[in-house]
């Protein structure tokens, strides 16, 4: 009857909608797939992409601070050289001004008459050794300066 022409009718229509709306189903999640798949390799490309540059930076930083050991240690090198020629010329100025304190010692020894008998301190590498006074010979006569720094009384 016609009630049932009807609803057969509308049974189908209602069939039809639902295979229309399962293929647009079907076809949004292939679509939606293919973006999530799109984007996921986008996304491994810019990671991968990132871990490039960040390893070029931490090679750029590391080559820059190479540069600067290198050019801290050929400063400090010339340092120490120059450092060094120092020390050997002031080593040298050392000796000289040692022996010339020798000789005036000898000289002033035979100036008054005496002789020296201690032997000269020796260096301790710190710089000039520290001398003992000597004692004065006592007598009634003024005393005569016996180093040229030293003055009578």
């Amino acid at each position: 009857s016609e009630l049932e022409a009807k609803v057969q009718a509308l049974q189908t229509e209602l069939d039809n909608q639902c295979t229309a709306s399962e293929t647009a189903l079907r076809v949004l999640r292939q679509e939606s797939d293919k973006m999530k798949a799109s984007y996921e390799v986008k996304i491994r490309q810019m990671e991968d992409d990132f871990k490039v540059r960040q390893k070029a930076a931490v090679q750029s930083h590391t080559k820059e601070l190479i540069k600067q050991v290198d050019d801290t240690r050929i400063y400090f090198r010339k340092r120490v050289k120059e450092l060094e020629a120092t020390t050997s010329s002031l080593k040298r100025d050392l000796r000289a001004a040692e022996r010339k304190e020798k000789e005036k010692e000898k000289l002033w020894g035979r100036m008054s008459g005496t002789k020296t008998t201690k032997a000269a301190p020796k260096r301790t590498g710190t710089g000039v050794a520290k001398r003992k006074p000597t004692q004065q010979a006592t007598s009634s006569e003024p005393s005569s300066p016996s180093h040229p720094n030293q003055t009578s009384t």
